[in-house]
């Protein structure tokens, strides 16, 4: 019995074991994908971007004439707070647990295999910029459509305190109501 215990023990580290590094392998292919797509690139040039929002808001604000002197050292805290919280190595997780948890190893692998290929590598040269020129589209049609349906929600609400009014509003003329009495009729017997 002590000699069965013990090979069930040994047999299950050593489970633990291939586990371990079978997920350890699926997160590797998954950070070997994040590279080829360069996600870390992509990331940076965001926060790039970021910053510079920042940056003019902060220069935006009604207190920025004020302190014009001072603005430059809460900028830096802002870029420096911002590069740091939102680095490569702070949120790499936060990118390799969604994309090794939504594809299988094989998956990642063949992903991989196919970006190295010379359209694989085509489509992440050139996928950036499809999405910078979708993204300009889609806002263009968003400006043109969302006024329409700004003018339909207060077209709705018009239409329903409308409705509230007639159901709460008290009738000019007083109209009786059948079989009551009223000075000019006579009851009935």
């Amino acid at each position: 019995m002590k000699k069965i215990c013990i090979s069930f023990i040994v047999l299950f580290f050593s489970f633990i074991q291939i586990v371990r590094s079978d997920e350890a392998n699926h997160r590797k292919l998954a950070e070997e994908l994040l590279e080829l797509m360069n996600v870390k690139k992509q990331l940076t040039q965001s926060v790039e971007q970021i910053k510079q929002v920042q940056i003019t808001k902060i220069n935006k604000m009604p207190a920025a004439e004020k302190y014009k002197d001072k603005i430059p050292e809460l900028q830096n805290q802002i870029t420096d707070y911002l590069a740091k919280e939102l680095n490569w190595d702070s949120v790499k997780n936060d990118f390799l647990t969604p994309c090794s948890d939504t594809f299988t190893e094989d998956e990642l692998k063949e992903l991989i295999a196919f970006y190295n290929t010379p359209i694989g590598k085509k489509v992440l040269e050139k996928f950036p910029e499809m999405m910078k020129k979708t993204f300009t589209l889609s806002q263009k049609r968003v400006s043109e459509v969302f006024p329409k349906a700004q003018q339909m929600i207060k077209d709705w609400i018009d239409k329903q305190e409308k409705a509230e009014q007639k159901e709460t509003a008290v009738p000019s003329s007083a109209t009786p109501v059948t079989g009551t009495v009223t000075p000019e009729s006579p009851a009935k017997k």
